[in-house]
């Protein structure tokens, strides 16, 4: 399954702000989208099966800004992930497998 999560805002909210928790193929990319003020962790990804591109974004005011295990975590390297009370020790950016096609004419 892909999921896309573009150009909106997850704030406030009680626990974790965007859960990738999989068993089975799970693709989300989250894309220019504001992850804030979350009283859990603003990304959290588990589960092999999982894999999640982050791009563009905001991760910010949550009790932890990133956290992963088991899963694949990367990000596009254009992301903003400051102020948070704390992020994985682990996270690191790297390139994105996704490239664009070309279109030439």
């Amino acid at each position: 399954m892909l999921v896309g999560v573009q150009g909106g805002m997850v704030a406030t909210n009680g626990g974790d702000g965007v859960r990738a928790i999989a068993t089975a193929v799970l693709s989300l990319l989250i894309a220019g989208t504001s992850v804030v003020n979350n009283f859990g962790t603003g990304v959290v990804a588990s589960g092999t099966a999982a894999t999640v591109w982050i791009g563009g974004a905001t991760i910010s005011g949550n009790a932890t800004g990133v956290s992963f295990a088991g899963a694949t975590m990367q990000s596009l390297k254009n992301n903003q992930i400051a102020g948070n009370n704390t992020t994985s020790s682990t996270w690191s950016s790297r390139p994105s497998p996704m490239r664009p096609k070309s279109h030439r004419d």
